[in-house]
């Protein structure tokens, strides 16, 4: 009797440790605590929950060119020269004008012009034989420049200039009086056209000048 007994314990303790070993997952999994995943934030407006937007990434604008420089404006203020055949002169002219800032408000730039103007050997052959006279007064006006002292002001893109005194007019056999004197800009040089009185040979006339200091 006693020894049934004994069988019946170790018979119960088996059937529990089959039961403990078969069922043991199942109480790890019951017993172990679950993280909970959190939902991502959202906003809840009037119509239900709403997704915040997805940030958009920064975009690269383009860089800029850099700022172009503007063009240096023509300075007129220097000495310019220049030399041309004037048919109307009977030869070749050289013109030497000076610019420099005047102290005059109504003309802000004055001026100093010098014109030589010696006929050609042709020139003086054509009109007939060359006297020693016309010889001379040819030489006289190589070494005598006439002269002319401006006052001038800013005019439609150049310098508008009126004479104030001419000088050496009587040293120079058949010399013309200058009445007035424009100055343009053309690229980096001066078209400059005077005016004369009119009268005969002295029409005035258009020579081309650069600037030599």
């Amino acid at each position: 009797m006693e020894t049934l007994i004994k069988n019946r314990h170790f018979i119960w303790i088996a059937a529990a440790l089959l039961f403990g070993l078969y069922n043991a997952p199942s109480i790890v999994r019951t017993l172990t605590p679950r993280h909970e995943e959190k939902p991502s934030p959202t906003t809840t407006g009037p119509d239900g929950p709403r997704i915040p937007p997805t940030p958009t990434p920064p975009v690269d604008k383009p860089s800029s060119p850099p700022p172009v420089a503007a063009p240096a404006p023509f300075l007129f203020p220097g000495t310019w020269e220049g030399k041309a055949m004037l048919p109307a002169r009977g030869g070749a002219c050289a013109m030497t004008l000076k610019i420099e800032p005047g102290a005059d408000a109504d003309h802000p730039f004055s001026a100093f012009s010098k014109l030589i103007c010696m006929q050609t050997m042709m020139a003086m052959e054509a009109r007939g034989k060359i006297t020693p006279a016309e010889a001379m007064n040819n030489m006289t006006r190589q070494l005598n420049p006439v002269s002319a002292i401006l006052s001038g002001h800013p005019a439609d893109g150049g310098l508008a200039f009126t004479v104030d005194k001419n000088i050496g007019l009587a040293e120079v056999p058949g010399s013309c009086p200058m009445t007035s004197l424009t100055a343009t800009p053309f690229s980096e040089q001066l078209s400059v056209q005077w005016k004369e009185t009119g009268e005969g040979a002295c029409q005035g006339a258009e020579i081309m000048l650069d600037r030599s200091r």
